[in-house]
């Protein structure tokens, strides 16, 4: 069998770290990628669940005034029938009452859905945060392989002398 000289088995050595600092670097970048894109897909995952959550919010808001308006319209209704003039006094502040509590029932709901939504965009903030954190360790875990690599390519190159 037919052995290797040192210089051959040096530059092997050599290369093969060479290939595989370059391999190394190039799945951490991609790894770093990958995971940004993942995180990037649930921020708009996240945002889309708050803009529905605020759109919801505003459906609720509008189905709560409506019935406030047909309670006052039930109220009106029943004390005309009973001869009652409900554009004043007693009657009137009834009817002021439910469209108040009304209007602050369709502000709650406004308030729980914008809050359900803020919740949902600072999990996209951090899935964002994520993801950037993500590539930057890429990035990082890159360079430390290329660094890695030229040190041992370094001390292979010193073998061949």
């Amino acid at each position: 069998m037919a052995s290797i000289s040192a210089t051959t088995a040096a530059i092997v050595a050599a290369v093969a770290t060479a290939a595989s600092t370059a391999t190394a670097a190039y799945s951490s970048v991609a790894a770093g990628e990958n995971a940004k894109e993942v995180a990037d897909y649930n921020a708009k995952v996240a945002e889309n669940a708050a803009r529905d959550a605020n759109e919801r919010g505003a459906i609720a808001a509008a189905e709560q005034r409506t019935k406030a308006r047909q309670v006052i319209a039930r109220q009106n209704a029943a004390m005309s029938a009973g001869g009652v003039d409900a554009s004043t006094g007693t009657p009137l502040d009834l009817q002021t009452e439910t469209a108040g509590v009304g209007e602050l029932d369709a502000l709650r709901v406004v308030n729980n859905a914008q809050r359900q939504a803020a919740g949902y965009k600072a999990q996209a903030g951090l899935e964002q945060f994520r993801g950037n954190a993500a590539r930057t360790a890429g990035y990082f875990g890159a360079a430390g392989s290329i660094l890695g690599g030229v040190g041992s390519a370094g001390y292979y190159g010193s073998k061949m002398q």
